[in-house]
């Protein structure tokens, strides 16, 4: 897992899966959180206005909490 964030954008992005793969398909679980697919694999989860869901203390991304909701019956299919 890797994580990178943009201070510009104020995004982060955190990389779940090694490679190069593209999205084919981006879900948005929450306001201004961001799943992307390739085809059934999880990519990563991108995170709008990082710094104001994390706080600026929180600059060097040592850890960080997100919560997201689950979809049982999408990971089963």
């Amino acid at each position: 897992m890797k994580i990178s964030y943009d201070p510009a954008a104020d995004a982060m992005y955190i990389y779940l899966s090694k490679g190069t793969k593209k999205s084919t398909r981006t879900e948005e679980v929450s306001d201004g959180v961001f799943i992307d697919y390739a085809k059934n694999e999880l990519l990563g989860i991108e995170v709008l206005d990082a710094s104001k869901r994390f706080g600026k203390k929180d600059k060097d991304l040592d850890w960080v909490s997100l919560a997201l909701p689950t979809y049982r019956e999408k990971v089963i299919k």
